[in-house]
């Protein structure tokens, strides 16, 4: 049991940083989705400390009650929040006291010193919050729907039962938005990734080892997701497109120069048996044939 802990405990740190472990990966069985669900699953508890942090500073500013001032605004497609036709695009929202706390911020304008200051400030593609620990941005597509509207009285009622929810409520949410997020990477890289090996590397894999390849892939991109929570760092589409196929690229070309290894080594042992006589009218026949397939750039199927 325990031997089976520290290997689970191994295998991302050996995704992360070992091009042999790639090696294992190509002949294992599966696709890989089951290692993005516990991956999730794991990342998912420090994003849900950090996620029950902010809904406990939500709660201490009322949040729920101020939400319902802001402008309607419309989340598109791609996560950008921006105003409705007719709808302020700045504005300051205060508590009780008369104290700023949030900023409606979605067309960046400059703030002045005491409004770079505020807890809370919507911006175009995040929700920005700061605290006495540093700053930290949620995208718009990770806490609400996309291409739909930004209701704020609605928003505001279902703010209020979500600030109400117990802690165990978060964990599964926030591991369903990370394997979402890698799933859907994982498919897409795949592909790429497939279409790459024949281009560039003239090697023929199957769907099924390029979908686990990029599952363990995508390892650096769910670090990333659950740095997000804890730190400002801005993840494009395209930075979690590219690292994934890094590994695929790094790893394409350790196995192309595998096999051309091997295959030069199998050519010396059919040379040295010709010479030698030992291989008889057969291998005189293979070696040519081999050659052509593999020594001249033919195609590898793994």
């Amino acid at each position: 049991m325990l031997n089976k802990l520290q290997l689970m405990l191994k295998v991302p740190l050996m995704a992360l940083f070992s091009k042999a472990f790639y090696l294992h990966v190509l002949a294992m069985r599966g696709v890989g989705f089951r290692y993005l669900l516990i991956l999730s699953l794991v990342c998912a508890l420090p994003a849900t400390y950090k996620v029950y942090e902010v809904v406990e500073l939500f709660k201490s500013y009322e949040v729920s009650k101020l939400v319902a001032q802001i402008p309607p605004s419309f989340i598109s497609s791609s996560g950008t929040l921006s105003p409705k036709s007719g709808s302020a695009d700045f504005a300051v929202i205060t508590n009780s006291a008369g104290i700023p706390v949030m900023v409606y911020n979605p067309q960046g304008h400059p703030l002045d010193d005491e409004l770079n200051h505020v807890p809370i400030e919507l911006r175009a593609t995040e929700l920005m919050i700061r605290t006495q620990n540093g700053s930290s941005a949620l995208p718009w597509s990770s806490i609400f729907s996309t291409n739909a509207d930004f209701e704020p009285y609605q928003s505001a009622k279902t703010l209020d039962e979500l600030l109400n929810s117990s802690l165990l409520t978060f964990w599964p949410a926030v591991a369903l938005y990370l394997f979402s997020m890698l799933a859907f990477n994982t498919l897409l890289t795949a592909l790429i990734c497939k279409l790459m090996y024949v281009l560039v590397f003239r090697m023929v894999l199957s769907l099924s080892q390029c979908l686990r390849l990029m599952a363990y892939a995508n390892t650096i991109c769910a670090v990333l997701l659950v740095l997000q929570f804890f730190v400002y760092l801005p993840l494009s589409f395209g930075i979690t497109l590219i690292l994934p196929l890094l590994y695929g690229l790094f790893f394409g070309r350790e196995l192309r120069t595998l096999v051309l290894r091997k295959t030069e080594a199998v050519l010396r042992e059919q040379r040295k048996r010709q010479f030698t006589g030992q291989g008889g009218e057969d291998n005189v026949q293979a070696a040519p044939q081999d050659k052509d397939q593999n020594g001249k750039g033919g195609t590898f199927v793994a």
